[in-house]
């Protein structure tokens, strides 16, 4: 802003210049400066020459002559702080009263600019002073919310810490689970394929002993076909033989009276004989084409 004065020294609350060690150290960092910057013989040749008058006034001459002559410096002229009256030949003049009245006048104005002054310089103290406890607190409030940042770094640091570590510890309690879960379901798949081959197995079984009993059923079916086949061969022989028999009984009877009507009585007996003869071997042929038969 403009007219604003940014005062970087406060003499009043700086503390620590005559204190040990400063001087050297000040010393120590101008001659580092020194050792680092190297001049030329005549670093300023490239400057055009510079005019040392042009800043010296009439008292600044005198001074330099005086200087140069050795001549000592004049004393300090207290003149201006006394308030002389006039002389004792001009006690009744008024002029000499005036100018004792105008020095007057000049002693009180000097003495209100120093009473200023010294306001101004005690003001600037207070200022400062009250400066001073306000950065001094303002410092102290910097030093504990460094600490505070510090203090909150650190216990940043120890919970993530602690956060990596516990996910680290959950990441191996899911990589746990996941292996018992993936252990589990190995061991239900190995378990649902027992059950299915056992299913297997039992459908096999069923299927083998359905066909079984298809065959059983299928064999019992046509042993009872053969055995109602054999019977009914069976009885068509023993029917067909029946009928041979009874035939050829016929025939023999049909023969018998034949030759009774035509025969002699003893050729009726050898007949007789004959047939008797016949009729047993017609029963022994019948009984051996039956037994042929079964």
């Amino acid at each position: 802003m403009a007219g604003e004065v940014i005062v970087d020294a406060l003499p009043y609350i700086d503390q620590g210049y005559d204190e040990a060690g400063v001087r050297e150290a000040a010393l120590a960092m101008v001659e580092e400066e020194t050792r680092r910057y190297r001049p030329t013989k005549n670093y300023l040749e490239h400057l055009p020459p510079l005019n040392t008058s042009l800043f010296e006034t009439e008292m600044m001459k005198s001074e330099w002559e005086r200087m140069q002559q050795r001549q000592p410096m004049d004393v300090l002229s207290m003149k201006r702080y006394e308030l002389p009256p006039p002389p004792g030949g001009k006690m009744t003049e008024i002029a000499a009263w005036t100018e004792c009245v105008e020095n007057s006048q000049a002693q009180l104005e000097h003495q209100a600019t120093r009473k200023d002054i010294q306001e101004i310089n005690w003001e600037r103290k207070n200022a400062q002073m009250k400066g001073g406890e306000k950065l001094r607190e303002l410092e102290a409030t910097w030093v504990g919310l460094v600490s505070k940042n510090y203090d909150i770094e650190q216990a940043c640091v120890t919970v993530e810490e602690e956060i990596m570590r516990v996910e680290k510890v959950k990441e191996n309690a899911l990589k746990r689970r996941r292996m018992e879960e993936e252990r589990i379901s190995a061991k239900r798949r190995k378990l649902e394929q027992r059950e299915q081959e056992r299913q297997e197995m039992l459908e096999k079984q069923r299927e083998e002993q359905m066909r079984q009993e298809q065959l059983e059923q299928e064999a019992q079916e046509t042993s009872t076909f053969s055995v109602e086949a054999r019977e009914e061969n069976f009885t068509d022989e023993q029917q067909e033989q029946t009928s041979v028999i009874e035939q050829q009984n016929g025939d023999c009877t049909e023969i018998e009276s034949q030759n009774q009507n035509q025969v002699s009585p003893n050729s009726h007996d050898q007949s007789d004989s004959n047939q008797s003869d016949g009729s047993g071997g017609a029963e022994d042929s019948g009984k051996k084409e039956d037994s042929d038969s079964i």
